[in-house]
This record gives C-alpha cells, sequence and structure tokens, in this order.
C-alpha cells in the first residue's frame, strides 16, 4: 500500500473512470490522491470516486483522482487527472 504514493509512474495519460462499487445506494468514495498530496497538515482532502484505470493496474492496487478543477502556475484549470501527467 505504501508504494502507491512513493514509486513515480512512467508519464501516461490518465483516464479517469467511476467506480461502479456501492455502498448501498450511494457510490464508494476514497481519498484523492493528489489532493492529499497538496493538502495542509489537519485538513481532509477531497474524496472522490473517480479512479485511474490505468495506474490503478500498474500499482495494483486503485489509485483515486477526482475530477476537481486545479490551478496551474499558467492559469489553466485542468482535472487532477491532467494534473498528474505534468
Amino acid at each position: 500500500m505504501a508504494d502507491l504514493v512513493t514509486e513515480p509512474l512512467p508519464q501516461t495519460e490518465h483516464t479517469i473512470e467511476k467506480t461502479e462499487e456501492m455502498n448501498g445506494v450511494k457510490r464508494c468514495q476514497w481519498l484523492c490522491k493528489v489532493c492529499s498530496a497538496y493538502a495542509r497538515a489537519g485538513v481532509r482532502s477531497f474524496e472522490a470516486s473517480y479512479f485511474c484505470a490505468t495506474c490503478s493496474r500498474a500499482k495494483k492496487g486503485r489509485v483515486t483522482l477526482c475530477n476537481k478543477a486545479r490551478r496551474l502556475q499558467h492559469g489553466n484549470h485542468p482535472t487532477n487527472g491532467a494534473a498528474t501527467t505534468a
């Protein structure tokens, strides 16, 4: 589980997919890996039901990414799936 965050993946295009796992009537949610990395101490990061299928297969575990826009230095607003490829 620890190597989900510590080992970098080769640069590839992320494909965000929505999970089909249900928790009763709602979709299961996990903490976004990108938001968790940017969150300050004591701040809970954004929960998402999206994941990158390619990274999840490569890491042999779910790599959760949200579709929340994150500002870059140049004023772009890509989603976390796009932001993590840079």
